[in-house]
């Protein structure tokens, strides 16, 4: 039902197909749903997920390719094969996805051109986006030399960003009232990003968000007995808010980021306390 309103609203500017197509899209893409999607990165019968070039996605498939070159080995044209295929996803992270003025990769839009062969493209830079950061989880130490990449650049644009708060990382700086927007934060999203930045030697910045992410689901049970899907990223322990149904309780993958955080970082991990702030009484707890 949603969707049709969606497709209605948007109409007679879009065929209700494509508005299908970009939400079908946008749900797979498990960012459901996301400014990052929006053509005018705020109202989504703009969705146009579609035309986008997502980070996290090729970051993901970069690291999908190098686990399959390495259980291929014995297969010499099947290795060849998925080592080319890693190696011009790395191209192409770095050449269409990689913004040198901002020291992060970002989302690139297609951009229709009268050569149907070789689309234009792109950067999305409207708003901040924490997938910016995820190639440091699919690029090894030896990749960024190779692509001139310093990794202590990209920490600190994600330091400085407005995605960097109190009690997490928010998904993006964009206020939309979708669930994947601000000022929300995802467990399994923080725990590539703590691995990210644990591989590329910065471990005391990846133990600070893993006791971000720690403490809020601790505070959260204390206040509530329950584990939430989001949180709210300006303070610990807040449930997020947003998008197309109820928020959850239970939930898989915060127990799973928080238990496999409480495992590989043990005697490290410490409680952040929890402010009481204004920000941390604009949304409900319970």
């Amino acid at each position: 039902a949603e969707d049709e309103v969606t497709a209605a609203a948007a109409a007679p500017a879009r065929h209700p197909a494509d508005v299908f197509a970009a939400l079908a899209a946008g749900a797979e893409s498990g960012w459901d749903y996301s400014s990052r999607w929006f053509g005018d990165c705020r109202n989504i019968t703009s969705i146009d997920t579609l035309s986008i070039i997502p980070v996290d996605l090729n970051s993901v498939l970069l690291r999908v390719e190098r686990t399959l070159t390495d259980m291929a080995a014995w297969r010499t044209g099947a290795c060849d094969f998925l080592q080319q295929a890693a190696l011009n996803r790395r191209t192409g992270l770095q050449h269409i996805l990689w913004n040198e003025s901002e020291g992060q990769w970002m989302d690139a839009q297609i951009v229709p051109s009268g050569d149907a062969t070789a689309p234009h493209t792109r950067l999305r830079t409207n708003c901040r986006v924490l997938s910016n950061f995820l190639p440091l989880w699919a690029l090894t130490p030896s990749d960024l030399r190779m692509i001139g990449v310093d990794d202590r650049v990209v920490l600190d644009q994600l330091t400085a960003s407005p995605l960097s708060l109190r009690g997490g990382v928010a998904t993006t700086s964009c206020s939309t009232g979708q669930q994947w927007d601000f000022p929300n934060m995802w467990a399994p999203i923080m725990h590539m990003l703590v691995e990210a930045l644990d591989r590329h030697g910065h471990r005391e910045a990846a133990v600070e968000l893993a006791s971000q992410l720690v403490s809020s689901v601790y505070w959260g049970h204390a206040h509530s007995g329950a584990i939430f899907e989001k949180y709210d990223a300006r303070c610990m322990g807040v449930r997020g808010v947003g998008g197309e149904y109820e928020p959850q309780v239970g939930f898989g993958w915060t127990n799973g980021a928080t238990l496999a955080l409480l495992q590989s970082m043990a005697g490290e991990l410490h409680l952040l306390s929890r402010g009481k702030d204004d920000e941390c009484t604009c949304a409900d707890a319970s």
